[in-house]
């Protein structure tokens, strides 16, 4: 008893020092084990095998390829309306048309205006070359003849200037036909006969569908 002792004792002790150190793998299994998270539970459904349509169906807007809000350009009461919503019609089809009497005294005013100054431009012409006759002679002053040649270019100037008075005022006299500018529908009308317009007025609108 008393020589078996120290062996045992030894024994004791190697054991419990190799207990207070446990392997490096063990202990990161333990800790990892004590981090992990609670299970979840997930829904599971079978892979089915089904057949896709080749055509979408969407919502969306269609927008015409031209569209244009026509004006009456010129100012007068419509006499006419010749269109309706939805109606189709050709490029240069009258839609509307308004009162022409008053454009069209405008427009003669006009051309007698131009013709009266077309007519004044032949006597200045005629005074010129009177003054230039009278000028190579010596009978009149370089200044009174410079005076007739600044008179005949000026009645010139003005001449032009009535010539173009007239020709805006006939187009305005034919612009009391409101025409369609190009081929579609009439998406809107914006007037009714009796009603009076101003040049800026949206007279209707024109939606082309092709293409």
């Amino acid at each position: 008893m008393t020589r078996s002792t120290p062996l045992l004792l030894g024994a004791a002790l190697l054991c419990v020092t190799a207990g207070c150190h446990k392997p490096e793998g063990a202990a990161k299994a333990e800790s990892a084990k004590s981090l992990a998270l609670p299970a979840v539970a997930v829904e599971t459904s079978a892979v089915e095998l089904k057949k896709m349509p080749r055509h979408l169906t969407l919502t969306g807007s269609v927008v015409a390829n031209l569209q244009s809000d026509m004006a009456a350009n010129v100012a007068g009461r419509v006499v006419a309306t010749l269109v309706e919503r939805g109606q189709p019609v050709k490029g240069g089809q009258v839609i509307a048309i308004v009162d022409s009497k008053a454009a069209g005294l405008s427009a003669a005013a006009a051309q007698a205006q131009a013709q009266f100054a077309q007519t004044q431009v032949s006597q200045a012409q005629q005074d010129c070359q009177r003054a230039e006759q009278l000028l190579a002679s010596n009978s009149i002053a370089k200044a009174e003849y410079d005076r007739l040649k600044s008179g005949c270019a000026a009645q010139l100037w003005s001449a032009n200037a009535a010539r173009a008075n007239a020709s805006l005022a006939q187009k305005l006299a034919g612009d009391t036909q409101i025409r369609a500018p190009f081929s579609g529908v009439i998406g809107e009308r914006f007037v009714n006969t009796g009603e009076y317009v101003q040049p800026a007025s949206k007279v209707a609108s024109i939606y082309s569908l092709d293409p």
